[in-house]
């Protein structure tokens, strides 16, 4: 292993499950760091007079391959995922630096020759997408892919493919956590009773109230639930199969009240917390009126099933 972090050849696979997670978070802290131009990281170097602190340039070109997409939001944000299919391998072998000669030869001489006419075009194609509804880090990633699609001539093809990710980033990438924790509290508030007439109706819960509902929502994800009936009521629960009761014993794991806790603090539903008192003893809740749920789960593009409540409050 290198005595630079930030350079380590290694086999991953060799160490520990903690090492691991360390290299791999400083990775991520890389990536973070150098979606764009002008992003440094910092880093102690040892020299003769002691160690100094030095920043460097962590912005480059990276390209991955994953079986499936990082679950991190905040890496999300910056990639642009491509889905390749799969085929057979090449013959060949894999391209030298060699025959890339002719290929950088004509970049050279378009960044000598043809400047202006990019930077003007870079001007126009942030125009157009801002014109589309595609702002901030979408903005700052597809802005030099699309100006590169506008000088071949393929620009129309290329912004139907950004209108498309960018929507579906919203609809299905991003902030699933949160989603999912707003989609529990959306149940609740529909098992809440109506108030009385002109009132607003407002839901108490804890984080492990919440926890029962995000896991059923998974497990049906995973086609894990069953209706079963009991002296002639029906309810749903988790198969009795041994993969299934893996699948909820992992996700009782990481579902936990403290995980759900930390989503609820990250959606900002901290301020809602009261102490709320129920027969002898005082527990702390969040009690949430209906306007402040919809507010936050419009901030998250979540829409709420109990759509009647909103306009009844506008009303």
């Amino acid at each position: 292993m290198s005595a630079n972090p930030w350079y380590t050849r290694v086999n991953i696979s060799a160490l520990g499950d903690d090492v691991r997670r360390l290299i791999l978070e400083r990775a991520k802290r890389i990536l973070v760091a150098g979606y764009k131009k002008g992003a440094v990281v910092s880093r102690a170097e040892p020299t003769k007079g002691g160690v100094v602190l030095k920043l460097f340039e962590a912005t480059a070109p990276r390209v991955f391959s994953f079986t499936e997409l990082p679950r991190e939001d905040y890496l999300l944000q910056r990639i642009i995922p491509v889905n390749m299919v799969r085929s057979r391998p090449r013959r060949e072998q894999d391209p030298s630096p060699a025959e890339f000669k002719e290929i950088r030869e004509k970049l050279y001489y378009l960044r000598l020759t043809r400047v202006p006419e990019i930077l003007d075009t870079m001007k126009r194609a942030i125009e157009e997408l801002k014109q589309r509804d595609v702002w901030g880090r979408e903005l700052e990633i597809w802005a030099p892919v699309y100006t590169a699609a506008i000088l071949i001539g393929r620009d129309q093809d290329v912004l139907s493919y950004i209108i498309e990710d960018v929507a579906r980033r919203e609809s299905e990438l991003m902030y699933a956590e949160e989603k999912l924790v707003l989609y529990a509290i959306d149940q609740l508030f529909a098992e809440t009773p109506e108030p009385l007439v002109g009132a607003e109706k407002v839901c108490e819960f804890a984080a492990s109230d919440l926890q029962e509902k995000i896991l059923n929502r998974l497990l049906e994800k995973a086609n894990c639930m069953e209706v079963v009936q009991d002296m002639g009521v029906e309810y749903k629960r988790a198969k009795s199969d041994i993969k299934c009761q893996k699948i909820l014993a992992d996700l009782v794991r990481t579902w936990s009240p403290q995980k759900i806790g930390k989503v609820l603090e990250k959606l900002g539903f901290d301020k809602y917390k009261k102490s709320v008192r129920k027969g002898g003893s005082v527990r702390k809740k969040y009690v949430v009126k209906w306007s402040d749920f919809a507010k936050i789960a419009k901030a998250y593009d979540y829409e709420p099933q109990s759509q009647g409540e909103e306009k009844k409050n506008e009303q």
